[in-house]
C-alpha cells in the first residue's frame, strides 16, 4: 500500500479536505509529525507564484526515501496536471476531483479497461486501447529501447521466413541504420507501405514517425508548442514524404487513433486535459473490432 506523507498546508488546510480523503482511498496517509521512514510520496501545497520545487521539500523527499512528490498548485496552470522530473514530480490543481484522480494515476498508474494497456518508463508513458485483441497493433518499450508502436495490416516475415513482431522489426531498422533515409528504406522493406510506426528515442529526445499512408490520423500536442496541436499524418500526406524526425520535449503527447470520423472531435477535446484523459477517451471510442489508438507522453 502506498504511504503518503502530508506536510505543511497539505496536512491542515480545510480547503484540501476532499483531496486528503481521496489520498486515503489510495493508501496510508500520515501527517508532518509521523516518522520519516517508509514514505512513498510526499504531498505538499505550494503558494501562488512559486516557480521551482522548494529545496526543503526536495531534501525531505530524499531523506524520507520517497520516490514521488505531489504538489498542489493554487493558481491557473497551462495543464491542470503535469508530470516533471521523469514522472517523479506531479503538479496538480486540488480544486477538481478529476484533477486529483489524474495526479494519483500519473504517480501510481491508471486503471485501464477492455483491451487497454500502458507502460511507464523513465522518460515516457505509453498506453494504447484496442477494439479487439486481434487488432494488428504491436508495441515494444523499455528504458534502453524507447517506445516503438506499430500498426501493421499484415504480419511481416524477415528473410528467414519466420514471423516476427513488427515492433521488433521496426526497432531493429531504426537502430541499425545510420541515416534517416536508410531507416525509411529499412522500414519499408521490413513492414511495407501499409504499416504505421511511431518511435520515441530512449532519452525522450526525439520522435521518429514512419507514416507512408494516411491510414489513421496522428497528432502531436503540447501546450508549449505553437501551434499546440499539429497533424503529423496530414503534413506527411501533403508533402509526399513517408517519414519525419522531430525533437521531443517533456509534456509532448503523440496520439494516433483509427476511430469513427464523428468521434475525432471528442478525442481532440481530450488532448489539452492530458495523457490519462486521452487514454480514457480512446478506451471509450475504440468500440469496433478494428478500432485502435495510442498515446505517448514524454516525461
Amino acid at each position: 500500500m502506498t504511504a503518503f506523507l502530508l506536510v505543511g498546508a497539505a496536512a491542515s488546510d480545510p480547503a484540501l479536505q476532499d483531496a486528503r480523503a481521496m489520498l486515503r482511498g489510495r493508501g496510508e496517509v500520515s501527517g508532518p509529525d509521523a516518522p520519516r521512514s517508509g514514505v512513498d510520496i510526499v504531498v505538499a501545497s505550494l503558494p501562488a507564484g512559486t516557480r521551482a520545487v522548494p529545496k526543503d521539500l526536495a531534501e525531505l523527499a530524499r531523506s524520507a526515501g520517497a520516490w514521488g512528490l505531489l504538489l498542489w498548485i493554487h493558481e491557473p496552470m497551462v495543464r491542470p496536471v503535469t508530470a516533471l522530473g521523469e514522472g517523479n514530480v506531479v503538479l496538480a490543481s486540488p480544486t477538481s476531483r478529476q484533477h486529483v484522480l489524474s495526479a494519483l494515476d500519473l504517480l501510481l498508474g491508471a486503471p485501464v479497461t477492455g483491451a487497454g494497456r500502458q507502460a511507464l518508463h523513465r522518460h515516457f508513458w505509453a498506453a494504447w486501447a484496442l477494439g479487439a485483441e486481434s487488432s494488428p497493433f504491436f508495441a515494444m518499450h523499455s528504458d534502453s529501447l524507447g517506445a516503438t508502436l506499430v500498426h501493421a495490416a499484415t504480419t511481416p516475415r524477415p528473410p528467414s521466413a519466420r514471423p516476427d513482431c513488427p515492433a521488433k522489426l521496426a526497432n531493429q531498422a531504426i537502430n541499425q541504420a545510420q541515416t534517416d533515409s536508410r531507416r525509411g528504406s529499412l522500414l519499408r522493406e521490413a513492414l511495407g507501405d501499409d504499416a504505421l510506426v511511431a518511435h520515441l528515442s530512449p532519452d525522450g529526445g526525439h520522435w521518429l514517425v514512419y507514416w507512408p499512408k494516411a491510414l489513421a490520423p496522428l497528432w502531436l500536442y503540447s501546450p508549449l508548442r505553437m501551434p499546440a496541436r499539429w497533424s503529423v499524418s496530414a503534413t506527411l500526406a501533403n508533402s509526399g514524404v513517408p517519414m519525419v524526425r522531430m525533437p521531443a520535449f517533456p509534456g509532448d503527447l503523440l496520439v494516433a487513433a483509427s476511430i469513427a470520423e464523428q468521434d475525432i472531435p471528442q478525442l481532440l477535446t481530450a488532448l489539452p486535459l492530458g495523457a490519462l484523459d486521452v487514454l480514457r477517451t480512446l478506451e471509450n471510442l475504440t468500440r469496433r473490432s478494428m478500432d485502435w489508438g495510442f498515446v505517448v507522453e514524454v516525461r
